[in-house]
C-alpha cells in the first residue's frame, strides 16, 4: 500500500512537469526540441549510474543531439533524509547542469508492516483463490470511508497505510550548480502538501 503512494505522488510530479512539456512544445516548434518526463530512467555520469524516480529529459532534434536533463524529482518513503540527501549531492555533482531538483518525503503516523504469518489477515487473504482489485481492496477497509483526509488503510484488521503529510522540498540553479544544502529563500522552497493521496 505504501509503494502505491510512492507511485501515486511519482504520477502527480509528473503531471505537473508533463504540462510544462506541452507548453515548451507550443512555445517551441516541434522539429527543434524533443521533451518528454520519464520514470527510473537510468542515466550514465561517466562510472556513476543514477535512477531518479523522475527525470525530465530535453533533447535537440539535430546531429549530433544534445541532451539536458533540466528537471530531476525523487520520492522518499522508507530512505532516510541523510542518504537521500546525499544522493541528491552526488546526482548534482554528476549533473551540475540541473535547474530544478523536487523532492516529495512521505511521512508515515506508523511504518508499514506486512500481516504477521497466521494472523486473522493473513489467513483471510492467503485464502482467497484470486487477489483482490486495489478497488475491491480499499473498499473492504473498516474506519472512516472518505479518503479526504489523513486516514489509516484497515482492512482484515491490519494496517496498510497510515500516512501523516507529504513534506516538499524544490531547489533552483542560482549563479552555479544547486545547492542541497543552501538556506537560500531564493533557491530553496519547503511546503506540505495535502495529504488525501487516494491510491488509485
Amino acid at each position: 500500500m505504501a509503494l502505491e503512494v510512492h507511485e501515486d505522488l511519482i504520477k502527480c510530479i509528473c503531471s505537473g512537469l508533463e504540462r510544462v512539456d506541452r507548453i515548451l512544445q507550443n512555445l517551441i516548434t516541434g522539429t527543434l526540441l524533443h521533451s518528454k518526463v520519464h520514470t527510473n530512467l537510468t542515466i550514465n555520469a561517466g562510472k556513476l549510474k543514477f535512477i531518479p524516480d523522475i527525470a525530465h529529459v530535453v533533447k535537440t532534434i539535430s546531429d549530433p543531439p544534445i541532451v539536458t536533463i533540466p528537471v530531476i524529482g525523487e520520492v522518499a518513503l522508507s530512505q532516510s533524509r541523510k542518504d537521500l540527501f546525499q544522493r541528491l549531492r552526488d546526482t548534482v555533482d554528476a549533473f551540475p547542469d540541473v535547474h530544478m531538483l523536487i523532492v516529495a518525503f512521505i511521512k508515515e503516523r506508523t511504518t508499514y508492516r506486512a500481516p504477521k504469518p497466521r494472523s486473522q489477515a493473513w489467513r483471510n487473504l492467503l485464502s482467497e483463490e484470486v487477489a483482490r482489485s486495489e478497488y475491491t481492496f480499499i473498499s473492504n477497509r473498516t474506519g472512516p470511508r472518505s479518503l479526504e483526509r489523513p486516514t489509516e488503510i484497515r482492512v482484515e484488521g491490519h494496517s496498510w497505510c497510515s500516512i501523516s503529510s507529504v513534506h516538499f522540498q524544490v531547489w533552483v540553479r542560482g549563479s552555479g550548480p544547486i545547492d542541497i544544502d543552501t538556506s537560500d529563500q531564493g533557491l530553496t522552497a519547503i511546503g506540505v502538501g495535502p495529504v488525501n493521496i487516494s491510491t488509485s
